[in-house]
Parts: C-alpha cells; sequence; structure tokens
C-alpha cells in the first residue's frame, strides 16, 4: 500500500465525531414499525454533500470520487457514510467493487496492519494513501470486514430498476416523511426495491447505496427511526 500522502485536498469535511458502532436493525413493537437498514443523501446536492464544501466545476470524476471517499473514510459518527472501493484479495488476485461502510473499511485495515482499535487516526490515514480506493488484503479478518452482502446478481437488478432516473430523482427517492398520525410515507420506487428483496434488506440497501455512489450521490447508513427525520437523514421502516 502506498505511503500516506503528504498533501492533503483543499475541500474540508465536517469535524470528525467520536468512532460508533456498526450499523442497526431493532424491533419497535409499540408502533408496529420494523426498523430495517436505511440510507442517507444529502439533499443540498449545489451546496455540501456529506459535509464536504463544493467541488470545482470541472473536476474530473476521479477526483470527485475521492474527495467524497475521504469524507466517507472521516465520518466517525454512529451513521457510517458508504465508501465504494475495489477490493483485492492479495492471495487469489481476484479483484472487485464494492460499496460498505466506512466503518468496516477501517476495521479491514485495522486487522490486516494490527492496529489497535482506538487508533482509527491511523486506519484513516492509510486509507487515504490510496486514492485510487483500491485495497489489497490477505488476511481472513480484513477480507471478511469487507465482504459484501449483497451479490452480483442483486446488484444487476437494483441497477436496472434505477436505471434513466437523474441523480435529483434517486435522492428523492430516499425523501422518507411523515403523515399526519406519525406514519412513515415512503417513495413508491423505494417501496418497490424493498418488496422486490423483502428476503434481504441489507444486501437490498448495501446495492442502492453502490448504485448512489457509481451516481456520486453521498449516502450513509442510518440507525432505526425514532423521534422524527432530520434534513439529512433518511430511516428505512416496514409494518
Amino acid at each position: 500500500m502506498n505511503n500516506v500522502p503528504t498533501e492533503r485536498s483543499s475541500f474540508r469535511c465536517q469535524p470528525e465525531s467520536q468512532e460508533g458502532g456498526g450499523l442497526r436493525r431493532n424491533v419497535y413493537t409499540g408502533w408496529q414499525v420494523r426498523c430495517v437498514w436505511s440510507l442517507i443523501a444529502s439533499v443540498t446536492v449545489l451546496g455540501s454533500a456529506v459535509g464536504c464544501a463544493s467541488a470545482q466545476s470541472q473536476e474530473s470524476t476521479a477526483s470527485r470520487a475521492y474527495e467524497l471517499f475521504v469524507c466517507a473514510i472521516r465520518n466517525l459518527s454512529t451513521s457510517p457514510a458508504y465508501v465504494l472501493i475495489t477490493v483485492v484479495d492479495g492471495r487469489s488476485g481476484s479483484a472487485q467493487q464494492v460499496a460498505i461502510a466506512s466503518n468496516a473499511l477501517r476495521s479491514a485495515i485495522r486487522a490486516e496492519y494490527d492496529i489497535p482499535v482506538v487508533d482509527v487516526s491511523n486506519a484513516i490515514e492509510i486509507a487515504l494513501a490510496s486514492p485510487d480506493r483500491s485495497f489489497t488484503f490477505y488476511r481472513d479478518a480484513a477480507l471478511a470486514a469487507v465482504r459484501p452482502h449483497y451479490t452480483p446478481d442483486l446488484l444487476a437488478d437494483i441497477r436496472t430498476r434505477l436505471e434513466g432516473l437523474a441523480n435529483d430523482e434517486l435522492i428523492e427517492m430516499l425523501d422518507v416523511k411523515l403523515g399526519p398520525c406519525g406514519e412513515i410515507i415512503e417513495h413508491p420506487l423505494l417501496i418497490d426495491l424493498y418488496s422486490a428483496h423483502e428476503d434481504d434488506y441489507r444486501g437490498c440497501n448495501d446495492a442502492i447505496a453502490h448504485v448512489l455512489l457509481e451516481h456520486q450521490i453521498p449516502c450513509s447508513g442510518g440507525g432505526c427511526f425514532g423521534g422524527g427525520v432530520s434534513a439529512d437523514t433518511y430511516s428505512r421502516a416496514r409494518r
């Protein structure tokens, strides 16, 4: 893996918060609402994306993707941002592009390099040393941490269902609202996606994140619904 670069990009991310746990899935029996894996998309496309200042209009696709990656890997909240990376199995040489939570990538790096859990900054610096977002792992624990939760067939199906949608339409799809009685109102397309893969909510969610990141739309895995939906938090729930 490359050494940590000496130069930093000019854009800024939100301040790092305390490292949290992974994504959660709970059951709320009082309201008969089942909280499942959720996605969060920034609604300020022309402003900030997951706390990043907007990049120059002429920046390349690769540069934009790296900027989103930097912000995601530095996001230490309990709603970890997704990253789209290439994982290379150092033993077999096989490579696969996957969308995983940023904390999973940090865990893989810690496992590969024997980095203590508390040494988050070192894992982040190693991640940032790969501007092409390609990571080679040899250890079983590291490879397991970045193994995708969706199959190629599931990803292909999600791509087909979302084909032709503009970025603003994809973002609108994630806009979960509350009805007058506190009920959750989801976008019909989002309902269709999860209904088509109701036996694999997590895999479906991660596959959706993969497609969003291909469109350079930042997204995160959120916690369960509770107390309302903030401007940048969308909760996935079903009866």
